[in-house]
């Protein structure tokens, strides 16, 4: 009801820009994809209210998954068992 603190998007426009309304101050969001213009044939407009990015001084970073390979093996050690038990479902 107060706001957001943190968001992982992966789609970007409409979305990021309902996002960035709903923050809290001082939020922060993960930006790991672009969905809403991998087929769009022209780019989407950008979301209207990114100088709320500075009004509420939110950190917005991108995160690719190939500058964290060191991290594989420790990745794989911890989630292989929880998919093994059905904890987990890979879809």
């Amino acid at each position: 009801p107060e706001g957001i603190d943190v968001y992982l998007d992966n789609v970007g426009g409409e979305q990021l820009e309902a996002a960035i309304a709903a923050f809290k101050d001082f939020g922060r969001a993960a930006l790991i994809g672009a969905v809403a213009q991998y087929s769009a044939l022209t780019p989407p407009t950008a979301p209207y209210n990114l100088f709320d990015v500075v009004g509420k001084s939110l950190t917005l970073q991108g995160f690719l998954v190939r500058d964290y390979k060191d991290f594989q093996d420790e990745l794989e050690e911890f989630i292989i068992p929880h998919i093994q038990s059905g904890r987990v479902v890979p879809e």
